[in-house]
């Protein structure tokens, strides 16, 4: 989880009206993300990286990350 997307949890859980569930949600859509983009890396490196696959692969994980910012390792 990028420090952006932990701040803004961190402010979601400290606000006063936020409902329980909400929170839930936001958790879970940030560890997906996460989790997609793990999943990705790792696939993009077990198949060729010349295959038509796999550039789609690596083209997906690059507009996520621009998108995102998750992975972002620049």
């Amino acid at each position: 989880m990028t420090e952006r997307m932990e701040n803004a949890l961190n402010h979601i859980k400290t606000s006063v009206d936020v409902d329980p569930w909400a929170i839930e949600v936001v958790e879970k859509v940030f560890r997906g993300v996460d989790d997609a983009v793990e999943e990705i890396e790792n696939y993009v490196c077990y198949i060729e990286s010349n295959t038509d696959k796999a550039q789609g692969m690596v083209n997906a994980l690059r507009i996520f990350v621009k998108h995102t910012k998750v992975g972002d390792t620049e």
